[in-house]
């Protein structure tokens, strides 16, 4: 006899802590954004929007609006892996900016938001894995770095280890990333 029987386990309340984080404009050039990291794998993309405010007085002196700035949730991604770090990085000759996240078991997995402005998800351009051990201080995936030209991208573990991707666009202008 077969068991249709699943266990899932789901939080009852999202985390508030913030592992990481960078800005950049990820969907749309001149679109401020921060790509932040939270606990249980969870990444999420949020613009800053600035929003005219309204004023209960009409005074003709007055000629500065008033402004609040707020966050918007654009994206809300739940991955099952022990996200460590990340870096905005922008490739060379473009116009948006793409995430660089590294995971557990030392994967590097460079995600596109682009897609995400059009209510589909974030697509991944490339996701290499060093080691299937977890969260080690010899498994790359703690320390991530970018070279401010987008260049290159090195992610490296507590000790020795160290991984460099050199990054670049094929004839297509699609990203491609070599080791």
């Amino acid at each position: 006899m077969q068991s249709d029987l699943t266990l899932l386990d789901l939080p009852l309340k999202r985390s508030g802590a913030i592992i990481a984080s960078a800005l950049g404009e990820f969907t749309a050039p001149s679109q401020q954004e921060i790509a932040i990291l939270r606990p249980g794998g969870i990444v999420e993309l949020l613009r800053i929007e600035k929003i005219a405010a309204e004023t209960d007085e009409e005074d003709d002196d007055e000629e500065e609006e008033e402004e609040i700035t707020k966050l918007r949730l654009v994206n809300r991604t739940e991955t099952n892996s022990v996200l460590r770090s990340l870096e905005a990085i922008r490739l060379s000759g473009g116009k948006r900016d793409v995430l660089a996240v590294g995971a557990d078991g030392g994967h590097l997995t460079v995600l596109d938001f682009e897609p995400c402005a059009h209510g589909k998800p974030a697509e991944v351009l490339h996701c290499p894995a060093f080691g299937h051990t977890g969260c080690r201080r010899g498994t790359p995936g703690q320390y991530l770095a970018a070279d401010p030209k987008g260049r290159a991208v090195m992610i490296s573990a507590v000790e020795k280890r160290k991984f460099v991707y050199v990054l670049n666009r094929d004839a297509g202008g699609r990203p491609t990333i070599a080791s």
